[in-house]
């Protein structure tokens, strides 16, 4: 495994939330701890340059790194109520404009028509 598959694998490890021990990574990865340091320092750098609200940061309690975020992390249920409330929107928006009688239809229908074909164009 290359230092890239490497990082690449303790990043996916972060991304579940697990707490990683430097000195076991380097015993799987069969490399030093300091190696795995740099790997770690990397991420971070890396986090840093494309502004991602992620941080490694060493937790002494658990004995290991663990990703932190300054960002509030949707769970299930939070994203369920978005989407009700943005489709709930969407759907009076609709309802707004919806045409009301033949003429106001042949309207929308020519309004959509010319609309396709100038994108098309």
């Amino acid at each position: 495994m290359n230092t890239s598959e490497r990082r690449f694998a303790i990043y996916i490890k972060l991304l579940d939330n697990q707490i990683l021990n430097k000195n076991d990574l380097a015993h799987e990865y069969n490399v030093t701890p300091r190696a795995i340091q740099r790997d770690i320092s990397q991420i971070n750098l890396t986090f840093e340059d494309i502004c991602l609200p992620y941080r490694i940061e060493y937790e002494r309690n658990n004995f290991g790194y663990r990703m932190h975020s300054d960002q509030h992390i949707l769970n299930t249920q939070e994203i369920l109520v978005l989407i009700k409330i943005l489709l709930a929107e969407n759907y009076k928006n609709k309802l707004a404009t919806c045409p009301k009688n033949k003429y106001e239809i042949y309207q929308c229908q020519k309004s959509a028509f010319l609309n396709s074909t100038e994108t098309s164009e």
